[in-house]
């Protein structure tokens, strides 16, 4: 199921950390270790276009912006809420809360919605 494929994702790319530390600096700055992440970046985002494409093909996505756009959101989206986890100032519930939010939103497509219901959420 397309929503399986989604979830996965991001444990199958495996997580990488960004950092601002000194040795975080010096690491993205190594012309060699530069390019292995912009190349591992450039793959999650082509993971992501590709299952934003199919979904949208196969009229499971109603997409607000370009496929590429959105994947590129979706993975900046993680690396910074991945620094936000490692420091404390937030849970990994609210990360994957808040990535759905945007997922739903750029897509139109919210897998927790009852028949019948855009949305499945109701207005308060």
């Amino acid at each position: 199921m397309l929503g399986d494929a989604v979830e996965r994702v991001p444990h199958q790319l495996g997580g990488r950390e960004r950092t601002t530390t000194h040795q975080g600096e010096q690491f993205l700055r190594d012309v060699k270790a530069a390019a292995l992440d912009s190349s591992l970046t450039e793959r999650q985002i082509a993971v992501y276009a590709e299952i934003l494409t199919l979904g949208r093909a196969q009229g499971h996505f109603v997409l607000q912006d370009p496929p590429r756009l959105i994947a590129a959101n979706f993975v900046a989206m993680e690396d910074g809420y991945q620094m936000e986890v490692l420091a404390g100032r937030r849970t990994r519930a609210e990360v994957i809360a808040a990535l759905s939010s945007y997922a739903r939103a750029v897509t139109g497509h919210d897998p927790g919605a009852t028949p019948g219901s855009a949305t499945g959420h109701e207005a308060s």
